[in-house]
């Protein structure tokens, strides 16, 4: 029922490696846009949606920086991407890895956050952005 329901509001695709490939690169011949590859599945869902017909004002909203994949903008356009300026300072930064140390709830449906476990990440990252 939910499903059913979900499905009248939202609409959704997926990819093969192939195609985004091919799309990034259309998209790029075409309107000179370089996708990334997320965004090339967020263009294919539009066309598919819309059966082609781009007449009409729509929004494609790509979940990362073509900079972020190199290989894969460059296998498709031939074009290698700037890397965008903070991933290029982050680039030269110390890895940061921290852990939750305290336990899970065990529930009926599984592992749950415990209130230990909120706090302590929320200690972290108090301390995190108390260094920055």
């Amino acid at each position: 029922m939910i499903l059913e329901e979900m499905k009248k509001d939202l609409f959704s695709i997926s990819i093969d490696n192939q195609t985004h490939y091919s799309t990034m690169k259309d998209v790029y011949d075409n309107y000179g846009i370089i996708l990334d590859p997320h965004g090339s599945v967020g263009w294919n869902a539009l066309a598919k949606f819309t059966n082609n017909d781009f007449s009409k004002r729509a929004i494609i909203y790509e979940t990362a920086d073509p900079g972020k994949f190199p290989d894969d903008v460059e296998k498709a356009i031939g074009v290698v991407p700037e890397l965008p300026a903070r991933m290029e300072e982050q680039q030269n930064l110390d890895e940061r890895i921290y852990s939750i140390e305290s336990s899970p709830l065990n529930s009926s449906q599984g592992l749950k956050l415990s209130d230990e476990q909120v706090n302590e990440a929320k200690e972290k990252i108090k301390t995190i952005f108390s260094k920055s």
